[in-house]
């Protein structure tokens, strides 16, 4: 496992975490106001492993609706386990106009990682 990267080490990354709503839709206007991205933009959506990724794309199957809400498909949310209230984290790559989308337990699942290597004990045992 990789050692996380310093704060002087760091990419231009926002973080915020959400919950999915029963129609499968996320949204922080922040990160979404970051990205440039406004209602009625079409996306389109990629499962990439254990990460959603949503792209700003004109063409896109999915549009951002008048509240702001990303659509994720629900086959997505399905194969990681994402259902109705799931928080998941939300990281806004403004560089590649990109959002992911990680199931929380794969955050935690990173940063126990991070902590095992940092400390040399292992975490939650």
């Amino acid at each position: 496992m990789a050692p996380l990267p310093t704060v002087a080490g760091r990419v231009d990354l926002l973080l915020a975490v959400a919950a999915v709503s029963r129609s499968g839709r996320v949204r922080d206007c922040e990160l979404l106001t970051a990205l440039g991205w406004q209602p009625g933009d079409r996306t389109a959506v990629e499962l990439l492993d254990s990460t959603i990724r949503v792209r700003h794309d004109p063409r896109g199957r999915y549009a951002i609706n008048d509240r702001g809400q990303v659509f994720l498909p629900v086959g997505a949310r399905k194969l990681l386990g994402i259902s109705a209230n799931t928080q998941v984290a939300l990281i806004a790559f403004p560089e590649h106009d990109a959002l992911l989308v990680h199931p929380c337990p794969v955050v935690t699942a990173v940063l126990a990682g991070f902590f095992e290597a940092l400390t040399g004990a292992p975490y939650g045992r």
